[in-house]
């Protein structure tokens, strides 16, 4: 669906809002990219679609319909995403509100997280049975937007990657 290339397209850029440090904005991407992969899955179920930016309204979708894929998603992690996009309407936010972003963690939870959305959704072009999904063809041709800084594709350990020196983003909002 044309939910799922735009979802690899947030993923990437995302990707490279980490690679030059830009973590809030990478977050709230890497947020874009999850939501529309889990609106895509919805589309597929037949499943009309909700919650907006927030994933944490749609987990319950997912674990009802996608049970595995719910056992291995870090929630945590998605629950720090959807509170991040929040930040994007800054005077909507409560006295206090605050989040860390530690680089190295959060890109490795990103990359986890769509190594496990994107097999599930094929999509295929008309008479083609070999066609390649957007992120199969850039693994196999080792897109350097994919590659770069990928624990997974470049077969690091991830606690390794999680604790290798990164940048840390601290944001919180003392007054209204």
């Amino acid at each position: 669906t044309s939910l799922v290339n735009m979802s690899y397209e947030d993923y990437i850029a995302s990707r490279i809002l980490f690679k030059h440090n830009k973590l809030a904005q990478a977050c709230i991407l890497a947020n874009t990219a999850i939501e529309k992969y889990f609106k895509a899955l919805m589309e597929v179920t037949g499943t009309k679609a909700f919650g907006n930016h927030d994933l944490v309204k749609q987990l319950p979708f997912i674990k009802n319909q996608f049970p595995r894929l719910y056992k291995v998603l870090n929630i945590s992690f998605i629950e720090q995403l959807t509170k991040i996009y929040r930040v994007r309407y800054i005077s909507n936010l409560p006295t206090d509100f605050n989040f860390v972003i530690i680089q190295s963690k959060y890109q490795a939870e990103l990359d986890f997280t769509y190594s496990e959305l994107e097999p599930i959704i094929r999509t295929k072009q008309e008479n083609d049975t070999n066609s390649k999904t957007k992120y199969e063809n850039a693994v196999d041709s080792k897109d350097a937007d994919l590659w770069n800084l990928n624990y997974l594709l470049n077969k690091i350990e991830k606690e390794k990657f999680v604790e290798s020196p990164c940048n840390i983003y601290e944001f919180r909002k003392l007054k209204n």
